[in-house]
């Protein structure tokens, strides 16, 4: 998802990476094996991290854990 600042909206986007399906899987992996997340987040989170983007979400009971851990940026849905 991402906010658009001109209407104040959050956009649903599905982007594809130029790094290729592999290296998003192969860190997905890493992360539903090291923490406790559903698949679905840990593709949003390698994607998150790939891209070196920031990952915008009200999760904090899976992610409380996360932040700090791994080289990613969570801004947080309050």
């Amino acid at each position: 998802m991402f906010f658009n600042a001109r209407d104040n909206s959050l956009v649903a986007t599905c982007f594809f990476s130029k790094f290729g399906d592999e290296d998003i899987f192969a860190q997905a992996g890493r992360l539903k094996a090291t923490y406790k997340i559903s698949l679905a987040d840990s593709i949003a989170l390698s994607q998150t991290i790939i891209v070196k983007g920031f990952l915008l979400t009200c999760d904090y009971h899976e992610f409380d854990a996360i932040e700090g851990r791994e080289p990613l940026r969570f801004h947080w849905i309050r």
